[in-house]
């Protein structure tokens, strides 16, 4: 019997280093106002003269970015057996909402020293716009600039990157990895707007690429690293909360609950108790240090195993129950052992 689940979305690159006819016939009314609109934000393809199809084939890579729609079908397993459940996804919908390219900066000219240099640009289409495609795209772009065209850089050409409409470019792909080399000021001349403005460089290297990527993958050692640390500042936690205290004293300075403190100055069996320290429940686990341990004479056992009460440290509770007065110290340490046992192996299994 299927279950039917929650929808999900991924997004990919047209295969190929260019858009193939299929591609470009089921979609061609959306790449042409999309290039149109490449050409008003673009560097590289600026040039209104410049059609579409020339400048996909300057380019090293021109790719649609395709979103894709999936339903999600869980499918249980037979009753009895030891399988899994499995998850089927079924596309629902495919939907061209960008384009993404990767240029020479010297398209058309023969330079060795920008051979392995690539200028790369995304264009996302409004409809489809803040929702990470065009994060996704380049990174999936630069995966194909350093592994399979290796190149040993990429750059990207923002102008007027300080502007309200070309400001949310540089913050992406600064957040990407990019770094910004520098802004050769009013070096281009935008013909539409009939001014000179500044442009904003900002590369990212192949081996700067490699490590962020390899640092974003998490390792077993990477989690047992953090789990470590976290345990490092709980302890420091800990040690704020007691004021640097000896492991061997206790919590007595810390203040108590008022309300058990009452309760538990007349006793378990309504005798009156000498301290209230050996009766009062604290919020937190408590022990007492050797010269606060009450003596116990000769002859007084039976007394005082019902005077002095230790509290019970297996408690979860936010006030600690107090132990039997029948009971003795022995019978106490051994069910600490026993729900000490439980508790550790009951974390091995979870583990």
């Amino acid at each position: 019997m299927e279950v039917p689940s929650s929808e999900s979305e991924d997004v990919y690159l047209t295969p190929g280093r260019h858009l193939t006819p299929i591609d470009m016939d089921n979609n061609f009314d959306l790449l042409v106002d999309l290039f149109e609109k490449l050409q008003l934000a673009a560097f590289e393809a600026s040039d209104m003269m410049l059609d579409m199809l020339t400048f996909m084939h300057n380019t090293e890579l021109f790719s649609g970015i395709m979103r894709v729609t999936y339903r999600s079908i869980v499918i249980p397993a037979k009753e009895g057996s030891y399988a899994r459940d499995r998850v089927k996804r079924e596309p629902l919908s495919k939907d061209l909402v960008g384009i993404v390219y990767l240029i020479s900066p010297t398209s058309g000219r023969n330079d060795e020293l920008n051979n392995s240099e690539l200028n790369i640009g995304v264009i996302i289409h409004p409809q489809f716009q803040r929702k990470g495609y065009a994060r996704k795209a380049i990174t999936l772009a630069l995966d194909h600039a350093f592994n399979i065209s290796r190149s040993h850089r990429v750059q990207a050409v923002i102008t007027s990157p300080f502007t309200h409409a070309k400001y949310p470019a540089y913050k992406l792909f600064t957040s990407v990895g990019f770094k910004q080399e520098g802004i050769r000021r009013r070096s281009y001349f935008n013909h539409l707007e009939s001014e000179w403005q500044d442009t904003a460089y900002l590369a990212v290297l192949n081996t700067e690429w490699l490590m962020q990527s390899h640092e974003s993958r998490s390792t077993p050692w990477d989690e047992m690293i953090d789990r470590h640390q976290k345990e490092r500042e709980a302890v420091l936690h800990w040690e704020d909360i007691t004021n640097g205290a000896d492991e061997t004293e206790t919590i007595h300075h810390m203040p108590l609950d008022e309300s058990v403190t009452q309760e538990s100055a007349a006793g378990v069996d309504g005798t009156s108790v000498a301290s209230s320290k050996e009766t009062s429940r604290a919020t937190t686990p408590d022990f007492y240090i050797d010269s606060e341990m009450p003596a116990i004479m000769p002859g007084d056992e039976e007394q005082s195993t019902s005077s002095v009460i230790p509290s019970s440290p297996t408690s979860t509770s936010s006030h600690w129950d107090l132990i039997d007065g029948d009971s003795s110290f022995d019978e106490f340490e051994s069910e600490l052992e026993f729900d000490y046992d439980d508790t550790h192996i009951g974390h091995n299994n979870i583990a």
